[in-house]
C-alpha cells in the first residue's frame, strides 16, 4: 500500500486544526484548577503562534504561491 504524502499532510492539517479548536473551547469554558493556570496558557500560546499560524501560512500564506511555477 503506497501512502500519499500530500493525503497524509492534509489529514495532518485537519487533526491538529481539530484538536487546537478543542483545547481552545476547553479552556474557555470548562474550569481549570489555579495550579495549571500557567500550564495551560503556555499550550495555549504554543497553539495559537505556532501550530495554527503555521497551518494558516502555509495553504493561504506565501508557500501557496511559491508552489505554483513561474511563467
Amino acid at each position: 500500500m503506497k501512502i500519499n504524502f500530500n493525503n497524509m499532510r492534509n489529514k495532518l492539517a485537519i487533526f491538529y486544526s481539530f484538536v487546537s479548536v478543542v483545547y481552545l473551547f476547553c479552556v474557555t469554558f470548562l474550569n481549570i484548577p489555579k495550579d495549571n493556570h500557567r500550564v495551560v496558557d503556555t499550550i495555549l500560546g504554543f497553539l495559537i503562534g505556532t501550530l495554527v499560524a503555521t497551518i494558516i501560512n502555509y495553504y493561504f500564506g506565501d508557500s501557496q504561491t511559491n508552489s505554483k511555477p513561474t511563467e
